[in-house]
C-alpha cells in the first residue's frame, strides 16, 4: 500500500520499498493481473529488553539499554507469518504451521486443504521460498 499512498500524494517511492503503486489499477488505467501476491506480517511475541537475557544469540544491548538485533535470528524471525496468493489458492506459512485454502470454495478460509492438495502446497511453498530468497538478496 505504501507505494500507492506515495503516488497519491505526489511523492517519489523511496528506493528499496517493496511492491508497486496500485493507483493505475484504481483509476482503471491497468488491470490487476499481478500473478502471485506476497505478504509478510510480523505476528510474533513482542520482545522488550527485560524479556531477553544478556546471552540471547544475535542480540546485544546498546549503551543506552536499547536492544540491537541481527536481521535474521530466532528473535526477529519468531512469529513471522508469510502468505502467497496465486489464483484461487492461498498459502499461509508460519514457523510451526502451514495452511492452504481454496478461496473459490472457501472464501472465509475455514478449511485447510493442505493434506488434500499436496502438489499445490509444494508449488506454493517453492514460490514463497523463491520470493523470500529474492528479498534476502535485495537486503544484503
Amino acid at each position: 500500500m505504501f507505494p500507492t499512498l506515495c503516488e497519491l500524494i505526489g511523492e517519489k517511492i523511496p528506493e528499496g520499498v517493496q511492491g508497486r503503486s496500485l493507483l493505475p489499477v484504481l483509476k482503471g488505467e491497468e488491470t490487476a493481473d499481478f500473478g502471485s501476491i506476497y505478504v509478510e506480517q510480523g505476528v510474533g511475541t513482542p520482545y522488550r529488553a527485560e524479556d531477553l537475557g544478556d546471552r540471547t544469540p544475535g542480540v546485544r544491548r546498546e549503551a543506552d539499554g536499547r536492544l540491537a538485533v541481527d536481521t535474521v535470528n530466532e528473535v526477529t524471525q519468531s512469529g513471522v507469518r508469510r502468505m502467497v496468493r496465486a489464483g484461487r489458492w492461498k498459502l499461509l506459512a508460519e514457523p510451526a504451521h502451514t495452511q492452504l485454502f481454496d478461496l473459490s470454495t472457501d472464501p472465509f478460509e475455514l478449511r485447510d486443504v493442505a493434506d488434500q492438495e499436496p502438489g499445490v502446497l509444494r508449488n506454493l511453498q517453492a514460490e514463497l521460498k523463491h520470493w523470500e530468497t529474492r528479498l534476502s538478496a535485495a537486503n544484503l
